[in-house]
């Protein structure tokens, strides 16, 4: 039933104007009961429909249905809908009015803690209602088990000729020709599951025409006839014995991602891969010839997703033969089919920035625009990297100026005027999402900003920033990398830090560092 729907709409606390438009009860439904703004920070996957953008992190699913991403009106953002799984998102899919996401939770047995699959969730209707496939319809022969998801995660999907393929570990390959009403598991030559087998672990998949590719714990595997038959010829290993030497050129053994574009004809297929249990190589691998013949394009970079340019871009430097890779490095480019590469800089202004070397993991071309996801939100370009914009799902909170709230992207609130996160931090640690803290403010009016790091006897330790230009309007982060004025890393304990502005205004906050 459609209905004419003009009206006001007050969602967690934001007016919006919705234009006059047709629109069903089931949209309605979705926009009242969902929440406005970037629904997480630790962002993953990404998936264009066809009309609107999507990404998923920390069990969040958000869309983007209006503007450019830079309002938290721009978003609406859904967790724990019915017919959602349990834990969090690992892959995510989207093509028209159909989505499909993948789920994993953690399991207690004894001691030990056990990654578990808990199916998938598919919606036909924009995201509008779900149904829950539980593992034991993808794999009926463990429904008498006690933990039948244990060890069996998918982190990619993909859709071909009406057909959905989802890589498994503990199973290889699932696929449904009916929209997920039943399941077919396919594993390599082989009935029977081994979980010893490397190879029966699925990573990634990538499927076109008849060709179906699935990169696993081993390595690469085609077939060119939808899955029947997996020969010897198409599979794609290091030597298991260990005697593969590092200037070979076969993709793996850990394939993390694949990922095609046809560039002149040929089907480029390009496969980010590193080294598992001592084997393989950590780069990306590529073939053209459906895997007669390997090369590593790059041995620096690895590959966690893809994205490729096209002709007619706006950007001259941009083609077919342009690749973007989301890796641990950043977001790297090569603009000739992967011969040279480069990390490229995502920075909006001096302050909001990611800086150099920060791991992505999602990268996704619609038009000539690039979106690039990460543990620290996302970022957007319209012009191929000249100049970014970057959304973070951040708690905000008032400004150290005026007391009032910024508009922007989140509608998660704090009243004081100031935090840090991650709090505590640990600046011995080498994942850089934990080894720095960041100090969080924001400003009503333009202001000069001076932050101090203070030790518990108040003794000032380091300036983190002296009397820097900062625009009002807007929320700021400063970095700091637990290191006082001499570089050297403070002892653990707690630190202060105040925050001030040219005029006097001022805020305070407590951090603790825990190596």
């Amino acid at each position: 039933m459609k209905i004419l729907f003009i009206s006001f709409v007050l969602l967690s606390g934001v007016m919006l104007v919705l234009s006059s438009t047709f629109a069903d009860e089931a949209e309605i439904s979705k926009i009242m009961s969902a929440g406005t703004g970037l629904g997480a920070n630790d962002l993953g996957d990404l998936a264009w429909d066809g009309q609107s953008f999507w990404v998923e992190g920390s069990g969040t699913l958000s869309n983007k249905v209006w503007g450019d991403g830079s309002k938290s009106t721009d978003w609406i953002s859904y967790k724990n809908l019915e017919g959602f799984g349990q834990g969090s998102m690992t892959a995510l899919f989207a093509s028209g009015n159909m989505l499909m996401a993948a789920w994993l939770y953690y399991l207690k047995r004894g001691e030990e803690t056990i990654p578990s699959g808990d199916g998938f969730s598919i919606s036909f209707d924009h995201g509008y209602t779900w149904i829950h496939v539980p593992i034991t319809k993808v794999f009926p022969d463990r429904a008498g088990f006690k933990y039948p998801g244990a060890y069996t995660n998918t982190y990619d999907i993909t859709f071909s000729d009406n057909t959905l393929w989802c890589s498994t570990t503990s199973g290889f390959l699932v696929k449904s020709d009916d929209f997920g009403e039943t399941w077919t598991n396919i594993l390599p030559n082989s009935t029977e599951l081994n979980l010893l087998n490397n190879n029966h672990h699925g990573q990634c998949v990538d499927a076109y025409g008849d060709t179906v590719w699935v990169g696993t714990f081993k390595g690469m595997n085609v077939s060119f006839d939808r899955g029947e038959t997996w020969n010897e010829d198409n599979r794609f290993f290091w030597p298991e014995d260990g005697s593969g030497d590092p200037s070979d050129q076969w993709p793996g053994n850990f394939c993390i991602s694949v990922e095609h574009k046809v560039v002149d004809g040929k089907n480029n297929v390009w496969v980010g891969s590193e080294p598992f249990y001592g084997l393989g190589v950590y780069g990306i691998c590529h073939t053209d010839d459906n895997g007669k013949t390997w090369e590593y394009k790059t041995k620096s970079y690895n590959a966690w997703n893809f994205a490729f340019g096209h002709d007619g871009a706006s950007s001259p430097a941009v083609s077919d033969s342009t690749v973007f890779a989301a890796s641990d490095s950043g977001l790297v480019v090569s603009y000739d089919l992967g011969e040279n590469w480069s990390v490229m800089n995502i920075s909006e202004t001096d302050n909001i920035y990611w800086e150099t070397g920060r791991g992505v993991f999602g990268v996704l071309v619609v038009d000539d625009t690039l979106w690039v996801s990460s543990s620290d939100g996302i970022a957007r370009t319209d012009d191929w990297g000249e100049n970014w914009q970057i959304f973070k799902g951040l708690t905000r909170v008032k400004t150290l100026d005026t007391g009032s709230r910024n508009v922007g992207l989140s509608t998660m609130f704090d009243d004081s005027k100031t935090y840090a996160f991650p709090n505590p931090f640990s600046p011995k640690r080498q994942n850089q999402n934990y080894n720095r803290t960041k100090v969080q403010y924001a400003l009503t009016n333009d202001a000069r900003i001076s932050i101090s790091i203070l030790d518990y006897s108040g003794r000032v330790i380091k300036k983190l920033i002296s009397d820097k230009f900062r625009s009002g309007g807007r929320d700021y982060q400063e970095i700091w990398d637990g290191r006082d004025s001499e570089n050297a890393i403070v002892p653990n304990g707690v630190y202060f830090y105040i925050i001030k502005t040219h005029k006097g205004d001022s805020a305070r906050g407590k951090i603790m560092v825990f190596d």
